[in-house]
């Protein structure tokens, strides 16, 4: 939270260094950058979202609660990039402290208190939606394997391990920020004589960390699920790269928290703040294309022979083994299994399975 000492006039929201004067009329910014990185991010994810739906409705014809999930938090990710605007458009980003005036302070306080609100709503329900998309992708019905155990977060209300933890941190994260300051208004008015408020900068550092560890367990948990698939390396190879861009939020987290600790320790703080707010655009952008990533193969595979050709690269085709039974119905099937009976990708919606006899030196024929 940015202090200010309320003053009329002209004075500036933060005494300015030795030497310097301040600039109230055209304060130095760099909106050049943030306007690049803030529609970068826009378009990247809005994109994200588009395959992902494209995928889900045509394709596959199905939505799951996680699908549901994350084009919610598209809007309020929308919110956030609206504020990033409107923050340009009142002051600029990358303004210092003490080329704003006290009477100006206050509107930029408000946008950035809502933006932070709405960045914790993205990242804590888009989280959730991954570790939902992974549960149901690398966890075979009825099995109680190790990602059942870490990533089952919706079946018993959202409490299990990271989401539990992820969950619980950012909806405190939100409590803590909204109750800073007594009265409420007062988190952003700094013309306010009366009332108290916490310093609640110091959070920002934790909650930096925490998605920067729950962002690599996202990144490394499925690898282990598909380099043990039953395909080929190359098969093996294409689908972990598809998993690994989650790599991307990883890096943008790290960054996140080196903003944070400026943030923490500059007194210029509406000028740290700036840094930190586009890395967070970053992760959650990051976080919307490995949550869209592995519905973009199905979504390529029925735009035309060429795309086909190049997402034969990613997509495994391996036989699965089957029982002896005649007639076997998969309904609804969309995951990605690990077992001796059932390798590979299987995405299919109520798929009647009839297996013909199998003369000595035939394959078994899937019709």
């Amino acid at each position: 939270m940015v202090r200010a000492i309320p003053a009329p006039g002209y004075l500036g929201a933060l005494q300015s260094p030795e030497g310097v004067i301040p600039n109230f009329e055209h304060p130095p910014n760099r909106n050049g950058i943030a306007h690049s990185v803030t529609a970068l991010c826009l378009i990247l994810t809005t994109a994200a979202v588009l395959t992902r739906v494209y995928s889900r409705i045509v394709c596959v014809k199905k939505i799951e609660i996680e699908d549901v999930l994350a084009l919610g938090v598209f809007g309020t990710f929308l919110g956030c990039i609206a504020c990033n605007y409107w923050t340009m458009e009142v002051g600029g980003l990358f303004v210092h402290q003490w080329d704003v005036q006290i009477k100006d302070i206050s509107l930029l306080l408000y946008i950035f208190h809502i933006g932070a609100n709405l960045c914790a709503v993205t990242i804590m329900i888009l989280k959730t939606s991954i570790l939902l998309e992974w549960q149901r992708l690398f966890v075979a019905p009825g099995t109680r394997n190790y990602f059942f155990w870490i990533c089952r977060v919706k079946t018993n209300h959202m409490l299990i391990l990271i989401a539990r933890t992820h969950l619980l941190f950012h909806s405190s994260w939100i409590i803590v920020e909204n109750i800073s300051c007594t009265p409420h208004r007062k988190i952003w008015d700094v013309t306010m004589s009366n009332g108290s408020c916490i310093d609640v900068k110091f959070l920002y550092i934790p909650a930096a960390v925490i998605n920067l560890v729950s962002n690599i367990i996202i990144l490394v948990l499925p690898q282990r699920v598909i380099w043990g698939l039953q395909t080929s390396s190359k098969n093996k190879i294409g689908i972990s790269l598809i998993f690994a861009i989650g790599i991307l939020a990883c890096v943008a987290a790290a960054f996140r928290i080196e903003e944070s600790v400026r943030f923490l320790e500059s007194q210029d703080s509406l000028y740290t703040a700036s840094g930190m707010y586009l890395w967070i655009l970053a992760e959650q952008t990051s976080l919307f294309i490995v949550f869209c990533a592995p519905a973009a193969p199905r979504a390529f595979m029925a735009t035309g022979p060429r795309r086909r050709r190049l997402v034969a690269m990613l997509v495994p085709r391996t036989k699965p083994a089957v029982r002896s039974s005649r007639h076997s119905i998969s309904e609804s099937i969309e995951q990605l299994h690990r077992g001796d009976l059932e390798t590979g990708i299987l995405r299919t919606t109520q798929v009647v399975v009839e297996i013909a006899p199998k003369k000595e030196g035939e394959d078994i024929d899937l019709k």
